[in-house]
Parts: structure tokens; sequence; C-alpha cells
């Protein structure tokens, strides 16, 4: 059952004392009927009618617009919150004051507040002018990843004289959400990703064609002399290049692993292994390089997984998963990880794992990011080619 608004007034104008005042003042008005004391009589009552009135109309004219709205930014940028009072009624209401809550990771700017446990504590007073909606906005700074609202929203209209006030019932959490996406934290040695070793020398490799596939031969455009088509050139007598076959599927499958070393706790640098993981997404996905993304926390008892794709719309999925990580959320343990990986991930990608190097069970071509965001190899496991 929806709750009502409660009207609350100053005790002259409330119920039970106009109600002790009756026969008081009708024994004043019988013996002693002084003008001035019926004119005052008249305008008390007369205005603790209108108040009533007032005030019951006032109730159905006013209302909180409730929208959902989703902000998406970066820890340090500034956005906009913005939300409204309706007023549909033919009456002005002079004074309201609103008192919200915000999450102490997000800064109001300009905005006088009052610190209250893990959040700030924000009131704004504003008027209503008749048939107009009034919106109000703030300028906000996150500066921590996740998703926030804006909670215990309270609105409080008042009468010209402040004599009597109207209390709507308290919204703990409003459809407007800010979601805030992780930092973008560089990756050291990134380049590693997109080398093999074969015996003890690296060979760099191609994500876009297959060089142990010869499809013919093209001309020289600059290409490195590993790439030159000897017999070719020497028959024609000008540098001729290999023409390689397109790589039908090759990518990168990520693991980001939060648990701390062999417990059931978050990794105390669990952020940084998320910055990490949002940074590899965005530059596999300017390459247009496809990956997949598996995080050994427990989404209807399985990790949570975004599934093999490329590009923007893909990067925007995973920042909005990694935004959404919460300490409030199960981990699962590394065997049940890395069996469900090994289970579900594409047969042909490279695995990049984040995270605790301990409880990586990955096999064949692996890399290792370490809490320090540089990539490392992995041993002799993560360079052989299965």
């Amino acid at each position: 059952m929806k709750q009502r608004p409660i009207i609350e007034t100053v005790y002259p104008f409330q119920a039970g004392f106009i109600a002790t005042t009756v026969p008081i003042c009708t024994a004043i008005v019988l013996f002693y009927p002084a003008k001035y004391i019926l004119f005052i009589l008249s305008v008390y009552y007369l205005y603790a009618v209108f108040l009533k009135i007032q005030n019951r109309y006032v109730v159905d004219s006013v209302r909180f617009i409730d929208e959902m709205k989703r902000i998406r930014v970066f820890p340090g940028e500034k956005t906009e919150l913005k939300f409204g009072v309706v007023n549909t009624g033919k009456f002005p209401v002079v004074q309201a004051k609103m008192n919200f809550s915000l999450d102490k990771s997000l800064t109001m700017t300009g905005k006088s507040h009052e610190d209250k446990n893990d959040t700030n504590h924000i009131s704004q007073y504003i008027s209503l002018p008749p048939n107009k909606k009034i919106s109000w906005a703030g300028e906000i700074v996150p500066i921590k990843r996740g998703v926030y609202h804006i909670e215990d929203m309270e609105l409080i209209l008042y009468d010209w004289f402040n004599t009597s006030s109207i209390h709507y019932p308290v919204i703990k959490r409003l459809k407007h959400e800010i979601l805030v996406y992780p930092d973008l934290k560089p990756v050291a040695g990134i380049d590693e990703l997109f080398k093999i070793t074969q015996g003890t020398t690296a060979a760099n490799f191609s994500l876009y064609k297959d060089e142990l596939s010869i499809s013919g031969v093209k001309p020289y455009e600059g290409e490195g002399f590993r790439q030159v088509h000897w017999k070719a050139t020497a028959r024609s007598g000008e540098l001729i290049a290999k023409r390689y076959q397109p790589v039908i599927q090759k990518g990168f499958t990520l693991c980001l692993y939060l648990s701390a070393e062999q417990s059931y706790y978050f990794h105390p640098q669990m952020e940084e292994y998320i910055s990490y993981t949002a940074f590899l997404c965005k530059f596999l996905s300017e390459r247009k390089i496809p990956y997949e993304l598996f995080i050994n926390m427990n989404a209807q008892n399985e990790p949570i997984q975004i599934h093999l794709n490329e590009g923007d719309p893909h990067f925007a999925i995973t920042l909005e998963t990694l935004a959404q990580i919460n300490e409030e959320g199960l981990l699962l343990t590394a065997d049940y990880f890395n069996r469900f990986v090994k289970s579900h991930r594409a047969s042909k990608n490279i695995t990049v794992w984040i995270g605790e190097g301990s409880a990586n069970g990955q096999s064949g071509l692996v890399r290792t990011i370490t809490k320090d965001g540089i990539v490392q190899g992995g041993g002799n496991r993560a360079l052989s080619i299965s």
C-alpha cells in the first residue's frame, strides 16, 4: 500500500488544540462580544480551515519525479545529477526542501553537506511555481569505481508562514544510477602478449595473418625481411613479399581472478587487477582483436562470463560488468574457476591470467599480469603450445 504524505502543523493549528478552544471562544463571544476579539477569532478559525484545505490540495498536486536513468563516467570526470519535482496545482509552494544522501566516493562541487557514516547528507531548498516542473541539478565528481545511487530522498513542503509542513515518504533509493567505470591503468610489457616462444628465441606473431600458411606472393610493401619471398625475388629481379592466409579466429581469453592467495577473501589489490583488465580490454578493442572475459565471481553458480567478441560495443559491456563488481559478491574457488574456463573458452585463444599467479591452472599459451601491472610469461607452461 502506497504511503501518503504526513501533514504536520504547529501546535496552535492542530485539531486537538482547536477543539479545546471552541468552548472558551464560545463563552467569550457570549459574555464579552468585543469586535476586535471577534475579528481575531474569525481570522484564527478561517486560517485553520484554509490551512487544512490547502495542505490536502498540495498533497495531491505535488509529486517527486523518479525516472530510470543511468550515468556512465570514469573516476575524476565531472558529471551532472538531475532530478525534479512537479507541481500540477494552481497555487505555488513558496518553500520546499529536499534532503538526500550520496556515497562519500561521490564529491558534489559547490554544495555544503553533512558527513554521516559512509554518506554525505545534502539539503537543498527550492520553490515550486504552479503548473510547472522544477529540475534540480548538481555537479559531482566520482573518485572510485562502483555503482552509486541517490538514497534517502526526502521532500518537505512548507506554507507561507511555516505554520505547517508536508513530509513525503522517504525514497530509500532512486532509480537514478551512477555507473563509475574502473581506472584504465597501463600494463607494462603488453607487447609480450604478441610473442610466442619456440626453443629459446622469442618471435613476433600476427593476430591477423597466419605466417605458417602462405597463399601466394605480392609486391613488396615495406614488410620485414622475414616476409620476403626470396625465390620469387630472385626470379623477378625485384623484391616480392609472401601473401599469407588470414587468421580465421585468434583472440584472447582473459581470466580475472580476484581472490587473495589461498583464501576466499578478495585480493587487497583487486582494484588494480580490475583496472589492468579494463586497460587490456581497451587495448584489444581499439585493434579490433576479439577477446572473452571470465571472472571468478558467482553468477548463478557459474563464473561471470563475457563471450568472445570485439569492438566498442563489446568494450562497453565489459566496462559495465567491471564497474558492478563489489565485495558483497561470492568468490569461486581456483579449481572450479580453472575447470570452467577450460571447458568454456575458445580453443585457439591466448590466455591472459590477471590475478594471483599461484592460482593459475590454465595450459597452452598463457601470460600473467602481476599486481604491479607487468606481463610475465608464466614459466615453461606458459610458453608451450598445445
